[in-house]
């Protein structure tokens, strides 16, 4: 799999755009993950796939709630796609 974006480089102290929406501080492209987390959804990233320069690339997944086998089963056919 190519073309998908991988980590922004080291030397920046956070990305200031993901996916064309500007990011004014570090905790703005955190959101999603915190709203995740307070609702307490299962959530994982299984292997996707790689970038053109050979770095991993992962798909975040997020299960429903007590969705954690569901959420498992997804992940695997995810790993078996890529």
């Amino acid at each position: 799999m190519t073309d998908l974006n991988g980590p922004f480089p080291a030397e920046w102290e956070y990305p200031t755009e993901v996916a064309c929406v500007p990011m004014e501080r570090y905790i703005a492209r955190m959101r999603s993950a915190c709203r995740i987390t307070s609702l307490q959804l299962p959530a994982l990233s299984p292997p996707a796939g790689s970038t053109d320069a050979r770095l991993p690339v992962g798909a975040p997944l997020v299960g429903g709630p007590r969705g954690d086998l569901a959420l498992l089963r997804a992940a695997e056919a995810v790993e078996l796609a890529s």
